[in-house]
């Protein structure tokens, strides 16, 4: 059952910060949804173009609602949209309030999908990046790990059996965590669990241990 539970609390907060109170796509005043995954705050029209096209690898979740993630939530204060857009934007390009469907589906496609409104040219490779993305959620430089998954690190990379998610664990980094798995990361353990057990049962066969049988 979805819960109807509803509350200011967050979106007030997240407002504090000022760049918050317009959509980061359009400029239109108060929206209300945020990209938890790249700590933008949008509104309900871009947010439905952002459901056709970026749903795969961009979580949205509207910040009236009390499941809200408290650790994202001060990112979203912390960093939102002033910051990332000094990231990723074009000006020049941006649909308005007034905007169509259509030229906010072009500017979104282009800024998410081909990531075309790169202020800065990325330089490293794949390996570089995942490399950089594995060390840096060791500290608490959030803007850093949002600036490389935005770059394309793989928030799934992992090293010795332990994934971007779980390295910040290790390092009781909790917001860098959150970060990592609302970007599509996930608990080594968790993203591996049927091969687990078939390794376990294989491994525990090979053993001679045996499996009571109902």
């Amino acid at each position: 059952m979805i819960s109807l539970d509803l509350t200011t609390e967050y979106l007030d907060k997240v407002r504090d910060n000022q760049s918050n109170c317009q959509c980061a796509d359009c400029d239109s005043e108060n929206p209300t949804i945020a990209n938890m995954s790249w700590l933008l705050v949008i509104c309900k029209q871009c947010a439905s173009i952002h459901q056709r096209l970026t749903s795969d690898f961009l979580h949205l979740q509207s910040l009236l609602s009390t499941s809200c993630d408290p650790y994202l939530v001060d990112l979203l204060h912390d960093y939102g949209n002033q910051f990332v857009n000094q990231i990723i934007d074009n000006q020049n390009l941006k649909p308005n309030d007034q905007s169509s469907d259509i030229e906010r589906e072009e500017y979104i496609r282009k800024k998410y999908l081909e990531r075309n409104f790169l202020r800065e040219k990325n330089h490293y490779t794949q390996d570089e990046l995942n490399q950089m993305l594995y060390e840096n959620v060791e500290t608490s430089d959030y803007g850093k790990t949002l600036y490389l998954i935005i770059l394309g690190a793989d928030p799934n990379y992992s090293e010795k059996m332990f994934t971007v998610a779980d390295h910040a664990k290790r390092y009781q980094q909790i917001k860098q965590m959150q970060m990592v798995l609302a970007n599509g990361g996930s608990f080594f353990f968790e993203r591996n669990s049927i091969r687990n057990i078939v390794v376990f049962f294989l491994v525990s066969r090979s053993f001679g241990i045996r499996f009571n049988q109902k």
